[in-house]
Order: C-alpha cells, then structure tokens, then sequence
C-alpha cells in the first residue's frame, strides 16, 4: 500500500509538471506570483516588435531596480525589500557574480556578500543570487534568479524572463532545480540542456539556510518507474521550453545605466 501511494504521488507529480509546461507565457506585465515580503514576480513576455530596452524603468520608494521586467530587476527589488540592499549597475545579468560587494540603501555603506561556485560545500541561503554565465540558454546576457528554499535535494527559484508563466496558487517560485549533495558538494543541476550556472552570491549577515532533509525510501521498482517518469516528463517539458525560448537572448537582460 505504502509503495503504491508512493507511485501514485510520483505520478500525480509528473502530470502537474506536464500541465505547468504547457502553458503558454503571460503577456508582458502580468503578475505571476508572490514570493518572499511581498516581492511580486511580474512576466517579460515582450509583445511582437518591442525590445526589452524600449520598457520604463522601474523603483521602488525612489530606489531604481531596473528595466521592466528583467531578471536582473527582480533580484535588485528582492534585495532591497528584504534586506535593504542594492547591488551596482551591471549590462549583463552574469557580471553580478563579480561585483566586489553591494550596498546599503539607508547609508550607502558597502556591503560584503560571499561568493560560493557550483558544486563548492556550501549550499545556498534563502535570498541568495544564484548566477548563470553567458552560455546556451543564457546566451550573451547570462541570468540570475533568487533563492528562496533550500533543500537537500533541491532549490527553489524566484525569477523573471524565463518561463512566464502563473504560478500555481499557493507556490512561491517560479521554477525547482534539483540538486546533487554530497559530503563536499553542492551542485545545482542544469534544466536547460544548454546552460551554465556559475554558482552564488549570499548578503553576509543574511540568515543562513535551513538545509531540509528530504531523505526518502523506495523499492527499486518504485525507482524505475520514478526514472521512467520523469524521464518521459523531462523530454516534454524541454521540448515546450526550448520551442518557447529558441530566440530569448535577443531581448533578455540589458539594464539601463543610471
């Protein structure tokens, strides 16, 4: 019965999953969820013709955060509203990941953050930047989401300009990416084929993160047919990804310069 259940689960699962990638992406605009203090997560599914440099700029209490609704937006907004804290203009989501420190908005003071690679023995907080390089999917501008749940065995993302779409009620992130833990590493895996994640940028002082355990038992038939699953999910969902987002990268994550 307990395996059964179990299969069940896994099944239910994969048909959520499959249901979520076949949505099509919201107009631009379009509030898709809410995340951590309030911080709303907005679509930048550009209409035809429009260029993501053409969109207002946006603030927040006199605070500039970037260009409507770029990911490199919602990280800055995300940082402020929680914590206070901004980081520096940037063209390019991936050269977040070597400005020196951020800055308190109240002072100006400079604000030290660490900087962990993919893979290093550290995991992730909750309010982490996590950093992808220009490469693949990410191609020319690279990409930066918040963290906002750590687990053993996966991370939740909150972002802007990659899948746009509604989130489910009650969720509060945008995608899962699964990890890979052991003694020495934590590695986030990729969801793309293509892509690259450079590693993170946590706020020193920030609150650290709860790493869950998510340890489960299974029979191996129960795992086989879990394989199967998401294997078959797998396929269909980067098919639905990669059709959607071929040409992203033509209006993806240039910040205006202040």
């Amino acid at each position: 019965m307990t395996m059964l259940r179990s299969l069940l689960v896994l099944l239910l699962t994969a048909i959520a999953i499959a249901l979520e990638a076949a949505q099509l992406p919201a107009p631009f605009g379009t509030r898709l969820g809410v995340t951590d203090g309030g911080v709303e997560v907005y679509s930048c599914n550009l209409p035809p013709g429009e260029e993501a440099l053409d969109m207002d700029p946006n603030y927040v209490d006199g605070v500039y955060t970037g260009v409507r609704w770029q990911c490199v937006e919602l990280a800055r907004r995300y940082l402020y509203i929680n914590y206070g804290v901004i980081f520096g203009d940037v063209d390019y989501a991936f050269q977040i990941y070597d400005l020196p420190a951020f800055e308190r908005v109240t002072t100006k003071a400079a604000v030290a953050v660490t900087k962990h690679s993919n893979g290093a023995a550290t995991p992730p907080s909750p309010g982490s930047l996590l950093i992808w390089s220009a490469y693949g999917e990410m191609a020319e501008t690279g990409h930066v989401a918040v963290v906002v749940n750590v687990t053993d065995t996966h991370v939740d993302i909150a972002e802007q300009n990659v899948e746009d779409t509604i989130w489910p009620t009650g969720r509060l992130y945008s995608r899962r990416l699964q990890v890979q833990r052991n003694a020495t590493s934590y590695e986030i895996q990729k969801w793309y084929g293509k892509e690259h994640i450079i590693g993170w940028i946590t706020v020193d002082g920030a609150s650290p993160a709860a790493v869950l355990d998510s340890t489960t038992t299974s029979s191996s038939y129960g795992f086989l047919l879990a394989a199967l699953i998401v294997v078959a999910v797998g396929g269909f969902v980067a098919q639905r990804q990669y059709s959607r987002r071929s040409d992203r990268y033509a209006q993806y994550d240039f910040v205006k310069s202040q």
